[in-house]
């Protein structure tokens, strides 16, 4: 309606609107995947939290938490029958990014069983990020895929494998790229799948995107679609096979194959870099009094040497004895004080013997070195005179220093 010198008048004009079911995306912007991953969807929360809860004790010491969290839900969906289904008219796979294409919401794919690859992305990203672990979604040409945060520091990628071109650095930490399509093989091999997608296209600018779940969610939230069924849990003796497996290969490569290749250098030219590192992988997996003997053995050979220092103090550290991994941290930073791991394993010794003021200066020291220590770190940065929450996980959160230097 409109008003003029010539008195009112109405306008109607009529024009066709065509409204999509709650499963379409056009895949011109990748962030709108962002409102498919709904991490706290009654559905996921319950399905996420079922196969940490499962799991929990069985968790190995010396293994990065979210790793494993990560393995335990990717083999409790492979146990429940998940599967890859190929989607032939999927707007990405076809490269008309403008062009509709069906996308499930989690819980969807959870009951059907199957999907594609981005049904399945959406799905394990959304489970993840129930758990608290970040995750990204990452394309390629006719592809997406994902990858997680395990909060690792960037310069300590050995904590979660040394092979570091399996491995993404984003943000100061480490990320372990996962294939999604391959839900029901072993995690490990997801992994070194997403490694091969990531060696193939990083470098390629124009074919290789990757965005945070996190930054999706600030332009499209997670879509709100009403309470849905349970799905049933798998078995447990089902989850276990491949729970096991996935687990075994780790450590084998994590800690067996390490320790063989280390005693073998006991006693040489290499003997420092044996005994460290003996100690450091026996400290790591829990092992502190095989630790302790070679670390100690490591210092009265080796006195002006800084990194067994450091891994001893982490052993009292797991002892809950910080007064005594205190000196240990100061002495590898008189030693070498431009080291920032050093700086920080100091700061965590001097924030639990009650120094938070010294424990500050120290981090954000540490913090100039490599930013990415703000993922993991950053209750070091916390008002003195607040309690810092979670002091169990935070006696995980050592600096192994394997480099012999």
């Amino acid at each position: 309606f409109y008003t003029c010198s010539k008195g009112t008048f109405s306008y109607i004009e009529r024009k066709p609107i065509r409204i999509y079911s709650k499963n379409s995306l056009t895949w011109d912007d990748t962030a709108k995947i962002g409102s498919f991953i709904t991490s706290q969807e009654e559905v996921i929360s319950s399905f996420a939290r079922t196969a940490i809860s499962h799991y929990k004790r069985k968790m190995l010491n010396g293994f990065n938490k979210k790793l494993q969290e990560a393995l335990i839900i990717f083999d409790s969906l492979g146990a429940l029958g998940i599967s890859y289904a190929s989607d032939p008219q999927s707007g990405y796979r076809s490269g008309k990014l403008s062009s509709i294409d069906f996308v499930m919401f989690p819980r969807e794919t959870l009951s059907k069983k199957a999907g594609d690859c981005d049904d399945l992305t959406v799905l394990y990203s959304s489970l993840l990020e129930n758990i608290g672990i970040k995750t990204a979604v990452v394309t390629i040409p006719g592809h997406i895929f994902m990858m997680f945060d395990t909060e690792v520091p960037e310069n300590n990628y050995t904590d979660i494998s040394s092979e570091k071109n399996s491995l993404y650095f984003m943000n100061g930490t480490v990320w372990v790229p996962i294939e999604v399509t391959m839900i029901g093989k072993s995690f490990c091999a997801a992994w070194k799948e997403g490694a091969n997608h990531i060696q193939k296209y990083h470098t390629k600018t124009t074919e290789f995107n990757i965005i945070e779940t996190s930054s999706a969610w600030n332009r499209f939230p997670s879509a709100d679609i009403g309470p849905g069924e349970q799905v049933a849990f798998p078995s447990k003796q089902k989850i276990d096979v491949l729970f096991e497996l996935d687990l075994d290969e780790i450590k084998t490569k994590s800690f067996d194959q390490p320790v063989r290749e280390l005693t073998k250098k006991l006693d040489g030219p290499f003997d420092y870099e044996a005994l460290n590192g003996l100690g450091m992988l026996h400290g790591k997996h829990g092992m502190l009094d095989m630790a302790f003997t070679y670390l100690k053995k490591a210092i009265e050979k080796y006195p002006n040497r800084a990194p067994a220092y450091v891994n001893l103090g982490n052993i009292y550290f797991l002892k809950n004895e910080y007064e005594k991994a205190l000196p240990l941290y100061e002495k590898a930073v008189a030693l070498n004080p431009e080291n920032h791991k050093y700086r920080l394993s100091l700061a965590r010794a001097l924030f639990e013997t009650g120094k938070r003021f010294k424990a500050k200066e120290e981090y954000q020291q540490a913090l100039k070195g490599n930013p990415g220590y703000s993922r993991r770190y950053a209750y070091l940065d916390s008002d003195p005179q607040t309690r810092a929450a979670d002091p169990a996980e935070r006696a995980g959160y050592n600096m192994w220093i394997m480099d012999p230097k």
